[in-house]
């Protein structure tokens, strides 16, 4: 995850706009919630230590993904994806799809993104809160219902109560 990348972050229509760091505070709490660890793979300038401090297993993401094969090796050798969406996705429901939210998914593995669209995402989440709302995009096609379920199937077993 990188985890602020813009030099200055956009500005629409006098808005000023973040990246993934404004969106993962609301969910600094979640490895307290967790039943596993909970680990991020983080490029950019974190605050290691807070997050450390919250539970959080802090890995070197360029390390994880110095080659093909490392990187590889790494998504999966993980129970999956968890990551928040940059603000201005979050913000203006724009949507996104990662390229690595498309290895987890071809390593058969859940992709829990959040991001906040009307449509076209696999999973939305606004905060931590057991009571949050969430649910899935609505569209019914083949490789979208495959994926949702087998994010359903891994959340039955590994669900946050």
């Amino acid at each position: 995850m990188s985890w602020k990348t813009d030099v200055s972050p956009p500005v629409i229509n006098g808005v000023r706009y973040g990246g993934k760091d404004l969106e993962f505070t609301r969910f600094l709490e979640l490895p307290r919630r967790a039943r596993a660890p909970l680990e991020l793979a983080i490029a950019g300038a974190a605050p290691l230590d807070r997050l450390r401090e919250h539970g959080w297993l802090v890995v070197s993401a360029p390390e994880r993904s110095a080659t093909m094969q490392s990187y590889r090796t790494y998504l999966a050798g993980s129970r999956g994806e968890w990551s928040v969406g940059k603000n201005i996705y979050v913000a203006l429901r724009s949507g996104w799809f990662s390229c690595r939210s498309a290895m987890y998914l071809a390593l058969g593995k859940p992709s829990n993104t959040l991001r906040y669209p009307q449509g076209g995402h696999l999973w939305r989440r606004r905060s931590c809160s057991p009571t949050a709302s969430s649910s899935g995009s609505g569209k019914k096609g083949p490789p979208l219902a495959a994926a949702k379920l087998r994010i359903k199937e891994f959340l039955s077993k590994h669900t946050l109560r």
